[in-house]
Order: structure tokens, then sequence, then C-alpha cells
């Protein structure tokens, strides 16, 4: 392998090992949304008032995962080490 050729792959390795971070984050939050969601659903239940809002916890899952996921692009690079 040359050095072009081993730079392509570490490339393409970081690339695939960011997008499993990413998607880690995702699914996390988004159990963890979903469950807040699925509960405040089961409370409001009793006072007989539909609540159907799971795509809202889709979205804000994948927002927060997306934060996480630049944060610890930016640690990594190096620039939030600095601090204390």
């Amino acid at each position: 392998m040359n050095g072009v050729t081993k730079e392509k792959a570490g490339w393409k390795h970081r690339l695939a090992h960011e997008m499993l971070k990413y998607w880690g984050n995702f699914l996390y939050l988004a159990l963890f949304f979903g469950a807040f969601t699925w509960y405040r659903r089961l409370i409001l239940a009793e006072y007989r008032i539909s609540y159907l809002h799971y795509s809202v916890a889709i979205f804000e899952a994948l927002i927060l995962a997306k934060v996480i996921w630049w944060a610890m692009l930016c640690a990594s690079a190096g620039s939030l080490k600095t601090g204390p």
C-alpha cells in the first residue's frame, strides 16, 4: 500500500467510525426521549387526551446527537483540551 491509499483508507475508516458514534448517540437519545414521550402519553391517556408526538422525540434526538457529535469532533481536534 502506498501513502495515498493508506490516507484514503484512514479517511474512510474515520468517517465510518464517526458515523457509528453518531448513530449510536442517536439511538440512545431516541430511546431516552421516546421513553419520556411514552410516559407522557400514558399520563395524558388517564385524562383521555391523545398524545402521539413521537416524531418530536426523534427530531430532538437527531439534533442533540449532532450537537454531541460536533462537540466530540472539536474535542478530538484539540481545541477543548487546553482548558483547566
